[in-house]
């Protein structure tokens, strides 16, 4: 959720970014929304779909924490742009609401797993870390199953 303290935080510490240097092709993210934390979550959401469309959703990701301001639709075209979007394809989607389904099917995965906190990461499609994570307590749950699996 883009309006989400923890995962400003966490992204602001650079965690996936440690991850990746830590493991490499070893680990995969795969980005899901459960926008629940304010009104204009689920609209944020979209956005990060829309940026997904131009190939830059990461980049929209990064941009966005690392630069927050807020959340509403002025802010989240504002990130758009500064990105290099293609600002008349980004607006035409997010103001269409053509990703809204998207969004709303990832929100129902999360009710059917009982999700309640953002952040929540799965390691092999099961819940495994809740909340603020260090780079030690995702090694603790990565390590073991990188040695299995060799």
């Amino acid at each position: 959720d883009y309006g989400c303290s923890s995962c400003l935080i966490w992204a602001a510490a650079g965690m996936r970014q440690q991850l990746l240097d830590k493991y490499g092709n070893k680990v995969r993210f795969v980005w899901a929304d459960f926008p629940v934390i304010t009104l204009e979550s689920p609209k944020a959401a979209e956005a990060g779909r829309c940026a997904y469309d131009q190939d830059k959703f990461w980049e929209y990701q990064d941009y966005l924490y690392n630069n927050y301001q807020g959340i509403e639709i002025a802010y989240l075209k504002f990130y758009a742009g500064r990105i290099g979007l293609d600002q008349a394809m980004f607006d035409q989607c997010l103001d269409s609401g053509v990703k809204e389904a998207e969004v709303n099917l990832d929100f129902q995965d999360a009710m059917v797993r009982s999700l309640d906190a953002t952040p929540t990461f799965l390691i092999n499609d099961k819940v495994e870390i809740v909340g603020m994570a260090s780079l030690d307590k995702f090694a603790a749950v990565i390590d073991p199953i990188l040695a299995e699996a060799h």
